[in-house]
């Protein structure tokens, strides 16, 4: 049986993913939950999907269940089945990573160490074949890997005589690994890793006291693997004579972090002194140190220094949220933009959708599952950069569509919409409220953060009447929308010679080019929520006006079905 789908099935038992099976393509990996899927897809449960280390997994971005890949993906025509060929010989994979320090390298991978195959007699004799086998993945999925240098060495290195099993030893006493880096800096110098810090063993009845065997459990990494712990210094022996135990008792055992990802820095680079919180492949900014002391993390003994490249090859994620719904009372007047946006957001679970998060993703809780929506591709957005942005802060939408049709979203699918400084941006907002309704499912909620027009640009238009969008809603009219277009470039942005107005005007109505079609203050946008609200669609509405200060400039409204 052959798929018409290129990816592959991949899953990882041990690990957090336990059994479950992840369909894998273009650096993603999406939860195969149901096994009539796998069968309308042309794969068998049996030899179709491959077991591997859980470093694999991780780091491929989640793309949520698979059903949210279908319903974007056009049904592809089934090719009648080849011929069935045998499967390779050996249970790795071939991996390679484009566009990367790796080139169109292509590795085998197995029992955690990545080897270069230069040679395509290899693959033949083994049974591979580049067309089918080959699995393009992210860099850092490669880098995960030891190094173990070429396939045709190890090869050359396997005894062909039966080698009797050596007795069992104990384990080491200690959870870390022993690393060196021959051919560097580091010289012959055998260093004791745990915790993201490198100590020195300069003394080998350390090793013997804690279980390790020298040179099995030395393992040997390229130099910047090494580079990439902090220094811890070196284990230091007892001395001679001494009859204190005290100097070299162990300090004591602190709980470990409740998260499994990273914290990384990357100083001297544009991410200057902000840490980052690393999992599943992509990076959330922790803007204060409270959210590390809530979660167990210790400054700056948990933080791991990195190259800026491996940084900037990790997706740009939410920021890590701080404050709680709880906060709102706590904190009162020194609340600021950001921990409003938190709180408003504090209650969101599951699947959902941000609309436009530009390079600045909304701060959801790091439990959601946020997919991102924009009615630019990411080719556009990459290629229009506001001032500041950088292309790898850009986010990669998964749908191309807007806040007022949600087309290509079903029914029901959504626990979350979140719309930053968008809802402006549309032509009838009381239609796009009837398009979040419809794609939440019960309980769900829509977050809106909203400009408020007296602290923007927009400040010298006039307020929209509620008529307007209920006539927006109700009949639409581009002669109606066209009036915005007059009004926004007469008062915002009108060009240097007031003649010009109608002309311009007529230009940016026919690009449909994004403005601020309305203008709202809280009160005005409350008024408008409450003709929406009439027939009490909507369980609960969550509001909070726009906070005192020139550097506030927004409100915030949360609907909940």
């Amino acid at each position: 049986m052959s798929s018409p789908l290129p990816g592959m099935l991949l899953r990882s038992p041990g690990s957090p993913f336990g059994d479950r099976v992840f369909y894998v393509e273009t650096g993603r990996r999406h939860w195969v939950h149901d096994g009539a899927w796998l069968l309308e897809n042309g794969f068998s449960w049996h030899d179709d999907v491959y077991d591997v280390l859980p470093g694999v997994l991780e780091n491929f971005l989640d793309g949520g269940d698979v059903s949210a890949l279908v319903e974007e993906t056009p049904a592809l025509p089934k090719p009648s089945p080849p011929s069935p060929r045998p499967a390779p010989a050996l249970p790795g994979l071939l991996l390679r990573s484009l566009q990367s320090q790796f080139g169109e390298r292509v590795f085998y991978v197995e029992n955690g160490k990545r080897q270069w195959v230069y040679d395509g007699d290899w693959l033949n004799e083994n049974g591979f074949s580049l067309a089918d086998d080959l699995l393009d993945v992210l860099p850092q999925v490669l880098e995960s890997f030891l190094d173990g240098g070429d396939i045709l060495n190890s090869v050359e290195e396997e005894s062909a005589l039966p080698v009797a099993e050596s007795p069992p030893r104990p384990t080491p006493s200690l959870p870390g690994v022993l690393l060196r880096s021959l051919d560097s800096e580091f010289g012959e110098r055998v260093f004791y890793v745990e915790n993201g810090k490198r100590q020195w063993v300069h003394d080998g009845s350390w090793l013997l006291e804690n279980g390790f065997v020298w040179p099995d459990d030395v393992r040997d990494v390229d130099a910047a693997v090494l580079e990439n712990f902090v220094d811890g210094g070196d284990f230091s022996p007892p001395v001679a004579g001494s009859d204190s135990k005290a100097d070299i008792s162990p300090p004591p055992v602190r709980p470990a972090p409740m998260l499994p990802g990273l914290l990384m820095r990357s100083l001297d680079s544009e991410f200057g002194e902000r840490v980052f919180y690393v999992e599943n492949g992509k990076r959330h900014w922790v803007r204060d140190g409270e959210w590390m002391t809530r979660h167990g993390f210790v400054f700056p003994d948990d933080v791991v220094d990195v190259t800026p490249n491996q940084l900037i090859h990790l997706a740009n994620g939410s920021p890590a949220p701080v404050r709680v719904a709880a906060d709102l009372d706590v904190l009162g007047k020194n609340l600021g933009s950001l921990d409003l946006r938190e709180i408003a957001a504090a209650s969101l679970r599951g699947i959902g959708i941000e609309f436009g998060p530009g390079a600045s993703p909304f701060p959801v809780p790091l439990e959601c599952h946020p997919l991102y929506a924009d009615m630019y591709s990411y080719q556009a957005l990459r290629s229009h950069l506001y001032p500041g942005q950088t292309a790898h802060q850009v986010v990669r939408p998964d749908f191309v569509t807007d806040l007022q049709t949600l087309s290509g979203i079903a029914d029901e699918s959504l626990d979350f919409v979140v719309a930053c400084h968008v809802i402006e941006h549309t032509v009838s907002p009381i239609t796009a409220f009837a398009a979040c309704h419809r794609a939440l499912r019960p309980g769900g909620s829509m977050v809106l953060v909203v400009p408020d027009f007296e602290k923007t640009f927009d400040r010298s238009r006039e307020l929209t009447p509620l008529q307007h969008f209920i006539d927006d809603h109700v009949a639409p009219s581009r002669e109606r929308d066209h009036g915005h277009f007059l009004e926004f470039y007469t008062r915002v942005f009108p060009p240097s010679d007031p003649a010009d107005i109608p002309a311009l005007a007529e230009k940016k109505h026919a690009e449909d080019f994004s403005i601020h079609y309305h203008c709202w203050n809280h009160d005005s946008f409350a008024d408008m929520v409450a003709w929406i609200n009439r027939d009490g669609a909507w369980s609960s509405v969550w509001s909070h006006p726009t906070l005192p200060g020139p550097e506030n400039i927004e409100f915030y409204f949360v609907l909940t079905k």
